[in-house]
């Protein structure tokens, strides 16, 4: 069943500090962190989905990336100096639909389940941002109205960081005790930490 929400996947970053496309890293049952995410938006009924990337990660959907629901439209950013607010006005943009609630998720967190997105979406129509809050820290994925869409679009301030464009909206922080919704994976010693906690759960 398809709902009314799109989602757009952020996975423009340079990933210097991880030495490679964070969107090829994989978990370890060998599906990657971009196949993961985008089976994750395909699964809940999302209509339209955008993976944002910068040519390193086009490149490797363009080798690797046949296992993407066939739903998910990547889209180039050729400007990723410009930060994250750019990559999502490009998801936004490919979007072209200004009717629809849409799902904010970075690549590097795919450990979001569609309970998770479920309970995001209990809150929708309450707030524009509607944002995860773990243990004093804000979490992922982010839900925006879109009249949120509408204003982020129209930003042009962009060495602030895309939290605080977020937060300019009206916001709902809503609380939880599911740490997935902190997960951000930046470095080897990240990546690490993270795959062993989760295999540790399955065990």
């Amino acid at each position: 069943m398809k709902i009314d929400f799109d989602a757009v996947i952020l996975a423009a970053g340079s990933s210097e500090r991880m030495g490679r496309p964070k969107l090829s890293l994989a978990l370890d049952n060998g599906i990657s962190f971009a196949e993961q995410c985008a089976r994750l938006y395909a699964g809940f009924g999302c209509r339209r989905i955008v993976m944002v990337v910068n040519q390193d990660g086009m490149d490797w959907l363009e080798m690797k990336g046949q296992k993407i629901p066939p739903e998910v439209v990547a889209v180039l950013n050729q400007y990723v100096l410009k930060g994250k607010l750019f990559s999502l006005q490009c998801g936004l943009r490919a979007l072209d639909d200004a009717e629809k609630s849409v799902f904010v998720h970075n690549v590097d967190n795919p450990f979001i389940t569609r309970g998770i997105l479920s309970w995001l979406v209990s809150f929708a129509g309450r707030a524009d941002c509607i944002r995860p809050y773990c243990a004093g820290q804000y979490g992922s994925p982010v839900l925006i109205s879109p009249q949120a869409a509408r204003k982020l679009m129209m930003a042009g301030e962009y060495g602030i960081p895309l939290r605080e464009h977020l937060h300019r909206s009206d916001c709902i922080f809503a609380e939880t005790e599911r740490p997935e919704v902190l997960a951000n994976i930046n470095t080897p010693a990240d990546y690490m930490r993270y795959i062993s906690c989760a295999g540790s759960k399955d065990a």
